[in-house]
């Protein structure tokens, strides 16, 4: 199931439903292509650092989620992450609405400290608010249960628990 919600966030996803041509070919190819071999750095970087080691991830997501932004100029944190999370599955956590709600459920005011020593417009706040508060249920789950999750773990966490809320809002739906 957590590949096929990876594939779930698009590029030209638009809220105002704009198409603009052969969108793929004129506007996204050239630009994915301008930044390539920066990207393919970036992603080896990322899978080659230490999994502490949460700058890289900051970095290049915040670098592809611009690169995103300037394609289709909205906010692509999800697209980023997934992006990311499929060249990296034991490095990238996945961001999007049901992870991003899910985390708030565990963790209401995350520790930043890992951010103090990042340059503010390097990263993008959102996602490091969200990365923040996974590592923060990762490190509960581990000192109390005494288990160790990946990133993939963690997804499959979160998604489980937006599909039983899912379903709990449909029967409360269903009885009123």
């Amino acid at each position: 199931m957590a590949y096929w919600r990876s594939y779930a966030a698009a590029i030209e996803r638009r809220k105002d439903g704009r198409k603009t041509g052969d969108f793929y070919f004129d506007i996204v190819a050239p630009e994915m292509k301008r930044i390539s071999k920066e990207l393919d750095k970036k992603i080896e970087e990322l899978s080659l650092s230490a999994s502490e080691n949460f700058t890289n991830l900051l970095y290049t997501h915040k670098f592809l989620t611009k690169t995103f932004n300037k394609i289709s100029h909205l906010e692509k944190r999800s697209l980023a992450s997934k992006y990311l999370h499929f060249h990296c599955p034991e490095k990238v956590f996945i961001y999007d609405s049901r992870a991003r709600d899910g985390i708030h459920k565990f963790v209401e005011r995350p520790d930043k400290s890992i951010l103090n020593n990042l340059q503010p417009d390097k990263f993008d706040k959102e996602y490091g608010d969200f990365v923040c508060r996974v590592l923060e249920l990762k490190t509960l789950l581990e000192e109390n249960l005494q288990i160790t999750l990946s990133p993939r773990d963690i997804d499959n966490f979160l998604l489980s628990d937006a599909i039983k809320n899912y379903h709990k809002e449909n029967k409360a739906k269903k009885k009123i």
